[in-house]
């Protein structure tokens, strides 16, 4: 587990073209307690390419259990 937390850290601090940067930038993310996981999770997550058939699968509805195994 360490291994990859100093992965993680190695890639932050890469991506962000420093520490300096990359402390600011996780600092913004504490700014709300309740959206610091949010905000790391959209950073942090890859990208796909837009779909348009994204709304027939993804209901608002839906369960999420259903949305993770499809």
């Amino acid at each position: 587990m360490w291994k990859s937390i100093i992965s993680l850290k190695d890639e932050l601090v890469k991506c962000c073209e420093g520490q300096a940067a990359t402390i600011t930038l996780m600092s913004g993310w504490y700014s709300s307690a309740k959206h610091f996981l949010p905000s790391a999770y959209d950073f942090l997550r890859a990208r796909g390419a837009k779909v348009a058939w994204d709304r027939v699968v993804w209901k608002p509805w839906s369960m999420p259990r259903y949305n993770f195994i499809l």
